[in-house]
């Protein structure tokens, strides 16, 4: 698995009741969480996440077009699936060394009408100049 290649632990749930039972009982840095799940939306799985564990960073992937920006409230990022694996990495490493539960600081990039690698170099570079 690409995660565990980058040294990561990763845990797997095909579904979101699993997704959550896993978040619940696992100490978890870091939700990649699919937009479309078996039963129920990602971003309702996002939102029981965040009640649950708020300061917990969760990355949402979609397949298809962009989402709408209320889908994206309880995300800290947004990637497309045919983003470039190296904007994939970049984003789940700048979620884990930026983002602070007692902060609560984390941006969401504007994904909605862009599809480059653009948007998540300032994504980027932002979450760096927050983190200096």
């Amino acid at each position: 698995m690409l995660l565990e290649r980058e040294g990561y632990q990763a845990l797997t749930a095909v579904d979101s009741n699993r997704a959550i039972d896993l978040f619940t009982s696992h100490s978890v840095d870091e939700v990649i969480l699919d937009c479309q799940l078996p039963g129920v939306s990602g971003d309702v799985v996002a939102r029981r996440m965040k009640a649950i564990k708020p300061g917990v960073s969760i990355l949402m992937l979609s397949g298809d077009d962009p989402l709408p920006k209320e889908k994206l409230k309880p995300v800290e990022a947004f990637l497309f699936k045919a983003d470039s694996i190296t904007v994939f990495l970049d984003v789940v490493k700048t979620l884990l060394n930026t983002c602070r539960p007692a902060l609560n600081a984390c941006a969401i990039p504007d994904r909605s009408d862009q599809k480059s690698e653009e948007a998540m170099d300032e994504f980027g570079a932002a979450a760096q100049a927050r983190a200096a």
